[in-house]
């Protein structure tokens, strides 16, 4: 059986929950339809609702005994929680992009032609996974860097350059806080 956390420790006591409310109904819509106290329990109604009213618990206990993988990602479906952590992992690797686009070598108009294309589409991709991950104000704090601290930085190709490494080195902070205080 897996460890208990703060969330299966929660689904336990709704489970609990559900399975008294269950019984409650169960034993109010016997006794309702029979009258008779000592014999409600024994009516075809009770089970049967009974059973039936308290099957997602026993699936779903079931899974969680013996898959508990299956049932996290059933749990990450519904919450969300699971594309978090993803998205977290994916950014990490963002990083690792950003900067190959900042020491990428520029030469010639035509390798920094290309050069912005890549930090674009960086900047882009990042973009929509923090919009689609966390909140659209998020993306928006990472894409519009505004001014950056001005120096030289010995490898660029011109000054536009420059200013474009100064402003993806700003974004790769940016990310690399916005990771930290998402873990």
């Amino acid at each position: 059986m897996p460890q208990t956390n703060r969330k299966v420790r929660f689904w336990i006591v709704i489970s609990v929950i559900w399975f008294l409310l269950a019984t409650v109904v169960a034993v109010y819509l016997a006794y309702h339809l029979m009258n008779d106290a000592p014999s409600y329990f024994d009516t075809g109604e009770f089970h049967t609702f009974f059973i039936i009213s308290n099957m997602p618990l026993i699936i779903g206990w079931g899974i969680w005994w013996k898959a508990p993988g299956l049932l996290k990602d059933v749990d990450n479906f519904f919450t969300g929680s699971g594309s978090k952590d993803e998205s977290i992992d994916r950014l990490r690797g963002m990083i690792s992009d950003g900067l190959h686009v900042l020491n990428k070598p520029v030469n010639t108009e035509q390798e920094f032609e290309n050069w912005k294309t890549d930090d674009k589409n960086w900047v882009n991709t990042v973009y929509r996974e923090l919009e689609s991950a966390f909140d659209e104000s998020l993306a928006e704090s990472f894409q519009s860097v505004e001014s950056v601290q001005e120096f030289d930085i010995a490898s660029s190709f011109n000054s536009e350059h420059n200013t474009q490494k100064l402003f993806l080195n700003k974004r790769l902070n940016i990310l690399i806080n916005i990771i930290k205080e998402s873990i």
